[in-house]
This record gives C-alpha cells, sequence and structure tokens, in this order.
C-alpha cells in the first residue's frame, strides 16, 4: 500500500471522466438555451400573426359598416389573391410583416407543407363554409385565389409551426 499526499494525481480516468462530464454540461446549456431562444420566436410569431388577425377582424367590420374605403381588400369585385398579395406589398397595411420562423420562406402560403420549407413559419388563412350534413356548423377550407369578396368571409388564420403543424391564431369574419 503507498501513502499518498495530499495532492494525489489525476489519473487518466479521472481525466476522461472529467472531460465527459463537461462535455455534457456545456451540451446541455447550448440545448437549453437553443430551445429557449427557438420557443421565444415561435411565440413572437403567434403574436406578430395576431396583429394579422386583428387587421382582418376590424377591416371585416368596416366591410360590414360600408365605410371602408376602396382598394384590393375591401371592392366587392376583387379577389382573394389580389387583396392578399396587397396586404404585404409595399404600400399595404401589413408591409412590415415577415416571417421570423423562417426570413426566407413565404408570408402566406396555402397549406403547411413539409416538402416545401418556405411554408415554415407562414400564415395560412382558410374560409369556413357550412357544413353539409349541418348547416350550423362550419367547415374550413382553402380559400380560392379567385374568390371574391362580395359577401363576408368566415376566416380562420393559422401558422406552420416548427414540425409544420398547425398552430392556430384565431378566428374571425372579414
Amino acid at each position: 500500500m503507498t501513502t499518498g499526499s495530499s495532492s494525489e494525481v489525476i489519473t487518466k480516468a479521472d481525466s476522461l471522466w472529467i472531460g465527459v462530464f463537461l462535455l455534457i454540461v456545456s451540451l446541455n446549456l447550448w440545448l437549453g438555451a437553443h430551445n429557449y431562444f427557438e420557443a421565444r420566436n415561435v411565440a413572437d410569431t403567434k403574436i406578430a400573426a395576431d396583429t394579422v388577425l386583428k387587421w382582418f377582424a376590424s377591416a371585416g367590420e368596416g366591410r360590414a359598416k360600408g365605410s371602408v374605403s376602396e382598394g384590393p381588400c375591401q371592392a366587392a369585385e376583387s379577389q382573394w389573391i389580389d387583396c392578399r398579395n396587397s396586404l404585404i406589398s409595399s404600400s399595404g397595411p401589413l408591409k412590415d410583416y415577415s416571417n421570423l420562423l423562417n426570413p426566407t420562406g413565404e408570408v402566406f402560403a396555402d397549406a403547411c407543407d413539409r416538402s416545401n420549407l418556405k411554408t415554415l413559419g407562414a400564415i395560412v388563412v382558410e374560409r369556413g363554409v357550412p357544413k353539409a350534413s349541418d348547416v350550423t356548423q362550419i367547415v374550413y377550407q382553402k380559400i380560392s385565389p379567385a374568390q371574391t369578396l362580395s359577401e363576408p368571409l368566415s376566416l380562420k388564420l393559422y401558422v406552420c409551426g416548427r414540425s409544420f403543424h398547425p398552430m392556430i391564431v384565431g378566428e374571425t369574419v372579414f
């Protein structure tokens, strides 16, 4: 048996264990920070999409009262695609809105599509129509680009989340 001094030598096994421990701690810190910022980005995306929903609600109230100015989203003969594109144009009311989850992605999309990465973070707007078997219930479906704005539209907005699942923002009448 050898007697050691108060400052024993660190063995290779000890060094390996300390190295693995530090690697695991570093990995946990990085994953924690990464997940925090991802969750914050998703929350900011939903908040920003809520402003779009509020715009549709406000414009819908104005359309119902007939107290709105002319424009691609106000004229009864306008089509949905023209309205949607005008919202984010350089002179549109939502010109500053951007896709926070994917800055190079689309702002609006027809659906969340895993095969099209540009739909990540995009807003999807669906139109509500009465259910065939029960007209008191509404079923939401894709809006045709040629849909006219001659009547109020029941809309549901959602955002394509990280796994391309819909994150519901809300419903309104436009």
